[in-house]
């Protein structure tokens, strides 16, 4: 009898949250990329640090337990809008903000947590700047392609002070969107490929019209995944706390972004789609860099002093670091170590440009 009570329930579950979304996304991309930008929400955080179509959503903002999804630009049948729905644990909530249609979901947050982050939204889209200046002079598509290459993914400009003490909080924070941009910049080079093994995300993406319930487990699996392999960056990054305390706080954070940059395309794929495994496969690949790390801390720490005193630019230092990490020539980079050690900093800079 329990069995079948479990039964009716799911199906319940599954016919009272049957329903598609229209996704108008790209219609909706100015107002998106602005939200994305300017939208916090009291002492939350946001999580993604760049946007991203295989992402789904545009934002997740985080409290403890608390948190909950944003997307604009998924248009709900009328039936579904402003009114609390629940699907497996999750809260969704479908509604318009000024006429644009904006989906959310709320994990672990009561009936006023919600309320007031729908009064912050309903307060912010009704002051939003739909058009940005640049938009008078210049056609939307190629502005949008514009404000895409200006904006950092990772801001060091005020970072140029020496530190002495390793803050890995301080240094995950910053470095959190190379890990993203590197699992988009993954995602990106395979083009339809993905649809292979990515368990059919590609044409979902790109489907006019979406499941609603699929739509929030895949976009709740997505943050997951990415939450998962910066977490598990980020405590390999506590064994280097020696190596990189050596180090100015931009250096420490160029070379996290340069540790997950040179992983490998298909092995940071693996990640997104390959479950438990293929994030295995890249924290292996990731901790033969780390040991090359320890070994090169000397190295690195004149490196790093070469370019503070403006020795060296940022391009060489990173040129010099991607040779650290990724060269086969190991009895040149153990020459490197070693000059480093014995205090020979022309030479170490010398042979580490000319040998790896």
């Amino acid at each position: 009898m329990k069995w079948f009570v479990v039964l009716i329930t799911a199906l319940m579950h599954n016919f009272l949250f049957a329903y598609n979304y229209q996704d108008l996304s790209s219609k909706y991309e100015a107002q998106a990329q602005a939200f994305f930008k300017d939208f916090q929400y009291k002492d939350y955080q946001s999580f993604y640090r760049q946007r991203h179509e295989s992402h789904l959503v545009d934002q997740v903002y985080l409290k403890g337990e608390s948190q909950f999804f944003i997307k604009i630009g998924l248009r709900a049948e009328k039936s579904e809008t402003n009114k609390f729905l629940k699907h497996r644990d999750l809260i969704v909530y479908n509604t318009h903000f000024s006429n644009i249609p904006v989906a959310i979901s709320f994990k672990k947050m009561n009936s006023l947590q919600r309320r007031s982050v729908l009064r912050s939204l309903k307060s912010y889209f009704r002051y939003q700047k739909l058009y940005s200046l640049i938009e008078l002079f210049i056609p939307s598509a190629q502005a949008q392609d514009c404000m895409n290459q200006m904006a950092p993914i990772v801001d060091v400009e005020n970072l140029t002070a020496p530190v002495q003490k390793f803050n890995r909080d301080y240094l995950m924070s910053q470095a959190t969107g190379c890990v993203q941009k590197a699992l988009s910049g993954a995602w990106d080079r395979t083009g339809g490929v993905v649809e292979d093994i990515g368990r059919g995300l590609w044409n979902f993406i790109k489907s006019p019209i979406k499941s609603a319930g699929e739509f929030w487990d895949k976009a709740v699996d997505t943050y997951k995944v990415t939450k998962e392999f910066v977490t598990k960056i980020d405590e390999k990054m506590a064994a280097l706390g020696d190596a990189l305390g050596s180090l100015t706080l931009e250096s420490q954070v160029q070379l996290v972004c340069s540790l997950v940059g040179n992983i490998g395309g298909s092995v940071l794929l693996g990640v997104i789609t390959g479950g438990p495994a293929g994030l295995a496969n890249a924290m292996s690949s990731l901790a033969s860099m780390t040991n090359r790390v320890v070994k090169a801390t000397k190295a690195l720490s004149i490196l790093d002093k070469l370019k503070y005193a403006k020795k060296i630019g940022n391009d060489k230092f990173e040129e010099l670091i991607n040779k650290m990490l990724t060269t086969n020539k190991t009895v040149e980079l153990d020459r490197v170590n070693e000059l480093a050690n014995n205090n020979m900093t022309r030479l170490t800079m010398e042979y580490a440009s000319c040998a790896l």
